[in-house]
């Protein structure tokens, strides 16, 4: 799956001159309706067509604007193999398609920005988690959430053990060997240290210096970061990598066994089925904060849509709850700070529900899309915890 990030975000958030085409599909993935793809696609792009015709957008503006979005129509070997949901967005001078494994309602939209919601909640929901793998042959650490997994390049992480403690001679000293037994069967490997002449005390050290240098680049990386951290390694270097660990969120959780050839998208769907009640909980919290505020109406707690959008461009929201499908049309006037509804999509207006979820999330605020019936306020699509 694509990845959208922060900086691209900011990008396509930016109003422009010209108009941009936000088109949400859901597809069929396998079997022989999965035919219908390109004609669902087809039947969207002409919506396109005819919104922009409706904004009286001349026919050579609109052929020119759409060829990109044409050509992927004929594109046979691109309809072959599709995700649960495909997204396109493209303007005068950008065009690119997601390929989104989530569920996502049929829309065609056109305005002066791309419309962003609906891909919100699969990539900045701050559902987001790492997987740390580590071997003696090799160490590398996993940026995921519960759809995609990447790995990401950690400044100073040794490659190895040997690497880690600079030893040319490191394996004539030390051999790390793996037993089988009885928790091979479950895919573990059991390790067994053998060294020259020497204790337990100066084996675990050889180890544990290796995990203090691993830690060292990984806590660094990491920082402030509050995502949980999952281990992944044979069980003999859990509780040596919880010694030398500074990072705060380290799981308790294991991945076991030795994770050298085990692919990341594999890692990443062990260690969610770990993670996500960790997620719910959290979330469940952050709800119970709201409500908390709410009910002895405190001024951070707000509900009305207009004091949010206000709020949003300025930092001011720390957690925005939305409807992930609902839509608020209308304009923000940020030079006065004004917000206009409309009770329907006029040309040139907004969904301020998607604008105030990505400027949330560019000021650096947690955005969590979710069910109507699983907003913490009912009756209005969206509730918002204020930082000040």
């Amino acid at each position: 799956m694509d990845i959208l990030t922060l900086d691209e975000l900011r990008d396509l958030a930016t109003p422009q001159e010209g108009w941009c085409v936000s088109i949400y599909m859901p597809a069929v993935e396998k079997g022989q309706q999965i035919r219908q793809n390109p004609i669902r696609y087809k039947n969207l792009l002409d919506q396109a067509r005819d919104e922009l015709a409706r904004l009286d957008v001349e026919d050579a503006e609109i052929e020119n604007l759409l060829r990109p979005a044409e050509d992927l129509l004929r594109d046979e070997t691109f309809w072959q193999v599709q995700a649960t949901s495909l997204a396109v967005l493209l303007s005068g001078d950008y065009f690119r398609y997601f390929q989104l494994p989530e569920q996502l309602q049929e829309l065609v939209m056109v305005n002066h920005r791309f419309y962003l919601k609906p891909m919100l909640p699969l990539h900045y929901s701050n559902e987001e988690f790492y997987v740390l793998a580590i071997s003696q042959k090799h160490v590398r650490l996993l940026r995921a959430t519960e759809f995609e997994v990447e790995e990401v390049e950690v400044p100073g992480m040794p490659e190895n053990m040997q690497d880690a403690l600079g030893y040319d001679n490191l394996q004539e000293n030390l051999q790390w060997h793996t037993g089988t037994g009885q928790a091979a069967q479950y895919g573990e490997r059991r390790a067994m240290f053998h060294g020259h002449g020497e204790g337990k005390d100066t084996q675990k050290d050889y180890i544990l210096n290796y995990m203090r240098a691993v830690n060292r680049a990984v806590a660094g990386y990491l920082k402030d970061n509050e995502a949980p951290l999952v281990l992944a390694c044979v069980e003999y270097l859990q509780p040596i990598y919880k010694e030398a660990n500074t990072y705060k969120h380290l799981s308790d959780e294991l991945i076991p066994g030795s994770p050298e050839d085990v692919r990341d998208r594999a890692l990443r769907d062990q260690a969610w089925k770990m993670i996500k009640p960790v997620f719910q909980t959290t979330k469940k919290t952050k709800m119970e904060r709201y409500k908390m505020l709410a009910g002895r109406k405190d001024p951070l707690a707000v509900k009305d849509i207009a004091d949010i959008v206000k709020a949003a461009p300025f930092g001011r929201i720390e957690i925005l709850f939305v409807d992930k499908n609902a839509k608020q049309w209308g304009n923000f006037d940020e030079g006065n700070i004004e917000v206009r509804f409309d009770d329907q999509h006029r040309a040139g207006s907004d969904d301020l529900l998607d604008f105030a979820a990505v400027q949330t999330l560019l000021t650096g605020g947690t955005v969590i899309p979710v069910d109507p019936q699983e907003l913490p306020e009912q009756g209005t699509p969206a509730a918002a915890i204020l930082r000040y």
